[in-house]
């Protein structure tokens, strides 16, 4: 994704902080963790992974995570304000090893994709952090050689009403309706047995997602008795 993209996402936080594509919670006082969707494909519907980075006033910058990179860009104006480091050491390199238990990050920093001044400005703030050059594009950092002790973890979730818990409950049954709906046109008009074609069947995911409404007060009870 360019700089121009995430660049556009950020902006569009500032503008509407409760766009609809975008799920998100707190981690860190200044750091949010978020799924945002962005394209939907004919195969892929899954949102994208950021962390959000925020002032007391705005988003300020942003963290793509692709799993086998990380991609950061801060607003023009905000540059060169250490908003970046304090982000990656006090929180999201935090997170990476101790909540989603990565052991290695690795990164790719490439000047003729980013220009010189941006190429520079990374480099420093990855060699800030810990990462460590394996060549002149590369930089791993693995969870034994990162420094701790500026981790500032503060996880929130926000939870749902009982209200918000009945509308899911309302969507997840009127999906597995129209997927039962879709099975039957095609074993009925076409003649095929869609379980025939896939696993699991179009049966098995109405089914699966009518009995998941059965489990959303378990789920909740859950987030109250850990919160």
């Amino acid at each position: 994704m360019s700089e121009e993209s995430i660049i556009s996402i950020i902006n569009k936080l500032n503008r509407y902080p409760n766009y609809k594509n975008c799920i998100k919670h707190s981690i860190s006082k200044n750091v949010e963790l978020a799924h945002i969707w962005i394209n939907s494909t004919f195969y892929r519907n899954n949102p994208q992974t950021f962390f959000l980075i925020k002032n007391e006033i705005e988003y300020v910058g942003a963290v793509l995570d692709m799993k086998t990179d990380l991609h950061w860009v801060i607003l023009p104006k905000y540059r060169k304000k250490g908003y970046l480091t304090t982000a990656l050491k006090d929180a999201i390199i935090p997170y990476l090893f101790s909540i989603v238990e990565r052991e290695e990050l690795k990164i790719s920093i490439n000047e003729l994709e980013i220009g010189k001044k941006n190429y520079e400005a990374s480099m420093s703030t990855a060699l800030k952090v810990g990462f460590k050059k394996i060549d002149d594009k590369t930089l791993i950092l693995k969870e034994n050689d990162f420094d701790f002790s500026n981790e500032n973890l503060d996880i929130r979730h926000e939870g749902l009403s009982d209200g918000e818990i009945e509308d899911i409950s309302k969507e997840l049954i009127a999906i597995a309706k129209k997927v039962s709906v879709i099975n039957s046109k095609i074993e009925l008009l076409l003649g095929q047995s869609p379980s025939n074609y896939s696993t699991p069947s179009l049966d098995d995911i109405s089914y699966k997602l009518s009995y998941f409404t059965t489990l959303l007060d378990d789920i909740k009870h859950n987030y109250i008795h850990e919160s």
